[in-house]
Formats: structure tokens, sequence, C-alpha cells
């Protein structure tokens, strides 16, 4: 369960368990669990940018890296975007991490 200071926990779901489009992120923070996202199969990668303005994630089957721009609480502000598409490439993105000076990274 990826964290990021005063923003809480996230997790996702990943196969086996979860059948396709049945998985979710949700948001544990102050002693409440929130859905964020659902209809995911294989929620991966989520990390947060150093500033805490984005969050990262990825629907590894979809072959996309998603970018969540977050409020000053760390709420979802407005839909997420592609921000990588490897589609082309064949490539399914896996965990991933920001670096400290706000490099993305993901196996």
């Amino acid at each position: 369960m990826p964290a990021a200071p005063t923003l809480g926990a996230g997790s996702g779901s990943a196969p086996p368990a979860t059948p396709p489009h049945a998985g979710a992120i949700h948001r544990f923070h102050e002693g409440r669990l929130t859905r964020l996202f659902d209809g995911l199969t294989a929620a991966n990668g989520i990390c947060f940018s150093p500033d805490r303005a984005f969050a990262y994630f990825t629907d590894t089957p979809t072959r996309q890296i998603l970018r969540q721009r977050l409020d000053a609480d760390g709420w979802p502000d407005g839909h997420p975007t592609i921000f990588v598409d490897l589609t082309a490439e064949r490539l399914n993105p896996g965990g991933a991490v920001v670096d400290a000076e706000g490099c993305f990274w993901s196996a």
C-alpha cells in the first residue's frame, strides 16, 4: 500500500483474484476507506509526485499509465489523463515510483 504524507494510503487490486474490470483503487484516510476509481482489472504502480500535485497509476492490461491531478488535500481533481501509452510497444507497465527529482520510473 503506497502512502504519501498527508495523502493517506492507496490500494489497488490485481489478478488472479480479481475478474476483469472488477478492481478498484481506494484511499484510506483519517480512518475512512473511499473508492476513487473502479472498473480496473490490475491496478498497479500507484505513486505520487514529490510536490503531491499528481498521483500515477496503471491498469496493467490497458498498457497505459495514467496521471491524476490532486487537490491540496490529496483528493482527485478532475479525471485521470493518459501519461504514457505503451500499446504500440506491447509493454505492460507494472510497479512504479517517482523519484525525489520528479522523474517517473515504471517496471
